[in-house]
């Protein structure tokens, strides 16, 4: 499993250290935030992709990439030479502890249980990973012996980690983006192939031999003949005529094996003609390729593997989306990894908060935001049901007291501007159903400006010593964000007439009466009571509904004056926040 890359110097990632979750991590963020940058990065860790002179960050001459996986980090570094070309070197860093395991390990009653050639392959992966070179005709007590003198060597060092030359190894990874799912072909090499292009170079040939020992054998047995043939010629002894102190001509060949270039073209036969894939619609193509992956997710692989997704939303419509994800929860669940990058609020709000990365520019550099992995954190936002495209990229959250308040600013907000209040990335929260404070404003200001966290209460908050100051205090709200209304509450804000005239519009709308103590009069005079007892009038107002057709609630009331409340009859507080929503 990767746990975590740290990039320095390449592109926009200046100084960045990104977590991976064990099953699914989500990237997102606006165009050039970096989340391309990210994907890059991976292939150049385990993709061999090149770096070019264009990913330096500006003004800088390296780049330092660090991975983390569970058992020893990887760092490739690159750097422009004299004559800006760019060189690199891969190091692992090991952890002593990891090392001693290795020892002991070798020197166990289970490595001593394992065929001749299971033994061999074990000293040659560890040979590697320790950085030890070894020719492919040495003898496996010599390697061992090898092995264990490079261990004791390494443990010897006054570091808890230890830095070695050694490839990454021991990982299958896979990217897809959006034209993966419409090319067969393209899908097929990526999916099916890839991991056979990595490890052709140790199928067993001629002798029980490898392909790379094959390889490594001749190359060796020509690097000989050209040093005997350089002897026969007497070279040595010229060149010893400039070098008096040579002694040696070693001639050492260095293979390395990468993936093979394979091509892949994949045909679907009906009998013996072929069936014209191309010429299908992008639906037919993403089915075809979403049985392949079904099928990919069950498939057993030895070596841990990681699957990235790059924006795979841009080519895939909603249900193809959710089809993809349902498959990927799938691939969790069979110990594989999943990095996804995305501007799809299906996929956001599809996964926990948790699992979420922003990426963000700021003054030309990457930047990270994420929640913790408090779990309490995450039912605080899934009891409020905030929506992670909300919390990530919410334009603005306004906090309201009330049931009526709610309905009303929804409703009221579209019927205004014709928008309604979730396009424009606006969420409201009623205040009650905030029941962890501190948590809830943990997370919020994580991802919210204050400046962008707006309130309506009523106006007697200075009065009372309810949570809602706590929220005011703890999220840092500006006095210019708190608009109060109403006498006591946001009921008793409209005008005896604006309530009979709304209230009855909305009865009489819905085919029914309103009771015959609904009168402007009665409003009034029950407005002065509440005020005079210290009542409350939005639940002595449903006493003058006796008779209606329609019970009258808080919500019910907050729609009737949403719907036809006039607009030069709002409150002034109204108008104002209302018009603030609006603001970019």
């Amino acid at each position: 499993m990767i746990r975590k890359i740290a990039v320095k110097n390449f592109r926009s990632l200046k100084d960045v250290v990104i977590d991976f979750e064990e099953d699914i991590t989500v990237l997102v963020g606006e165009n050039d935030s970096g989340k391309t940058s990210v994907v890059e990065v991976l292939k150049i860790l385990f993709d061999n992709k090149s770096v070019e002179i264009d990913d330096f960050s500006y003004g800088k001459d390296e780049i330092y990439i660090e991975v983390d996986t569970i058992n020893e980090n990887f760092i490739k570094k690159f750097w422009k030479n004299d004559e800006d070309n760019i060189e690199y070197e891969i190091n692992s860093k090991l952890n002593k502890k990891y090392v001693d395991n290795i020892k002991n390990y070798l020197n166990s009653a289970e490595f001593d249980s394992l065929t001749d050639d299971g033994k061999r392959k074990k000293l040659e992966e560890i040979a590697r990973r320790l950085g030890v070179s070894f020719r492919s005709n040495i003898r496996s007590d010599t390697l061992k012996e090898r092995v264990l003198e490079r261990i004791e060597t390494l443990l010897k060092q006054n570091y808890e980690e230890i830095l070695v030359e050694s490839n990454i190894h021991d990982y299958n990874v896979y990217f897809l983006d959006g034209k993966h799912f419409e090319d067969i072909s393209k899908f097929f090499q990526e999916i099916f192939f890839k991991d056979k292009k990595k490890s052709i170079w140790s199928e067993e040939i001629g002798d029980g031999k490898t392909i790379e020992e094959i390889i490594k054998e001749r190359l060796e047995e020509y690097s000989e003949g050209i040093k005997s043939e350089i002897e026969k010629r007497g070279i040595k002894d010229k060149l010893k005529n400039f070098l008096p102190e040579l002694t040696e001509i070693s001639v050492k060949p260095i293979f390395e094996p990468r993936d093979i270039n394979i091509d892949v073209k994949v045909k679907l036969l009906e009998g013996e003609d072929e069936i014209p894939i191309n010429k299908k619609g992008d639906g037919t193509k993403r089915r075809i390729t979403m049985a392949l992956l079904e099928y990919k997710k069950v498939q057993q692989e030895k070596v841990p593997s990681l699957y990235v997704f790059d924006e795979p939303d841009t080519h895939l419509h909603v249900k193809a989306q959710m089809e993809l994800l349902s498959i990927l929860r799938q691939f969790c669940e069979n110990g594989k990894q999943i990095i996804i990058t995305t501007h799809s609020p299906f996929i956001m709000n599809f996964v926990k908060p948790r699992q979420i990365r922003l990426l963000y520019l700021e003054n030309g550099e990457t930047k990270i935001k994420y929640i913790s992995s408090d779990k309490q954190l995450e039912r605080v936002l899934m009891n409020l049901g905030i929506e992670n495209i909300y919390l990530f990229f919410s334009r603005k959250i306004l906090i309201v007291e009330g049931e009526t308040e709610e309905r009303f600013i929804t409703i009221i907000y579209e019927r205004l501007f014709g928008n309604k209040l979730h396009s424009n990335l606006i969420r409201v929260i009623k205040r009650d159903s905030i029941t962890d404070v501190p948590r809830f404003a943990k997370v919020l200001c994580q991802f919210v400006k204050p400046e962008d966290i707006l309130i309506l209460v009523d106006s007697d908050i200075d009065e009372r010593t309810d949570e809602t100051k706590e929220i005011i205090s703890k999220l840092e709200i500006p006095e210019k964000n708190i608009f109060k209304v109403g006498t006591k509450e946001f009921e008793d804000a409209f005008e005896a007439e604006v309530l009979y005239n709304a209230w009855k519009k909305f009865v009489e709308n819905k085919g029914k009466s309103v009771g015959e103590k609904w009168t402007i009069a009665n409003i009034n005079e029950l407005r002065e009571k509440c005020i005079r007892d210290r009542l409350k009038f939005s639940k002595k107002l449903r006493c003058l509904n006796t008779g209606c057709g329609i019970f009258m609630d808080k919500p019910r009331l907050g729609q009737a004056l949403a719907e036809f409340c006039e607009d030069e009859n709002l409150p002034e507080d109204i108008k104002s926040l209302l018009e603030r929503l609006r603001e970019d």
